[in-house]
Formats: C-alpha cells, structure tokens, sequence
C-alpha cells in the first residue's frame, strides 16, 4: 500500500532512492533492465553471441598463457649433463699470430682448454652464459 505523506524522515528518503516508481500514493517496483529490455522485444543477437564467444575464448588464451608463463618460472633449470656428455657451450677464441678465430658450441667441459693455432695456444675473447 501507500505511505501517508507524514512518515517519518528516514522512510521518506528510503523511498526517494529506492529502486521504483512513485505512482500516485502508492509506491510500485520497477523490474530489472534485463526485464525492461526483454519486454520491448530485445533479443540475443547473433552478433552478440559471437562478440562473447570471442571475449571468452580471448580470456581462456591470455588465462593460459599466464599460466603457461607462472609455470615456466616455477620449474627448476635442468642438472648438469653427467661427467663426459657435451655440453652446449659459446665461447670465442682467436689466434694471436694469423687473426683466426673459432667458436666453440659444444665441449665436454664447462670451461674447455683452448686449442692450439700457428703452434701457439689461442687467446679467450668471449664466453657467453647458456
């Protein structure tokens, strides 16, 4: 029913920012948007439905991904290969005499010996972090 125009101050201002319509004295809920919506005829459109399959299947890649990535951080870096497996490293030398210079990929050892050029050990200049 209606609520007589002396109610109290605070009932007046619920009523004033409740959700509904002042119709006359008596007071009359108003339905959601959804509701309003639907009774003018509005519809899921197949656009509409294509926009959101597209805005979850972009949430579902970029939650995998992070996932892909928090993984990656968590899992420990692999052993050391056993003694005598070669081991990928990059390390640079050249020779002193003739200017030659040689990268090496792959050694049995993380440090290997330098090679030998013109009969003279060659010089180190760069080694890289694998």
């Amino acid at each position: 029913g209606g609520h007589p125009p002396h109610a109290p101050g605070r009932l007046r201002r619920q009523l004033r920012t409740a959700p509904g319509r002042l119709r006359g004295r008596r007071w009359t809920p108003t339905c959601s948007r959804w509701c309003r919506l639907s009774a003018r005829g509005f519809t899921l459109g197949p656009v509409l439905v294509v926009k959101l399959v597209v805005a979850v299947v972009a949430a579902y890649v970029l939650f995998r991904g992070g996932l892909f990535f928090v993984k990656a951080f968590a899992t420990p870096a692999p052993s050391a290969p056993p003694e005598g497996e070669m081991r990928r490293v990059k390390i640079t030398y050249r020779c002193t005499i003739c200017g030659l210079e040689i990268r090496t990929t792959k050694a049995a050892t993380e440090t290997p010996e330098a090679p030998r050029h013109c009969m003279e050990d060659m010089d180190l200049v760069e080694a890289a972090d694998l």
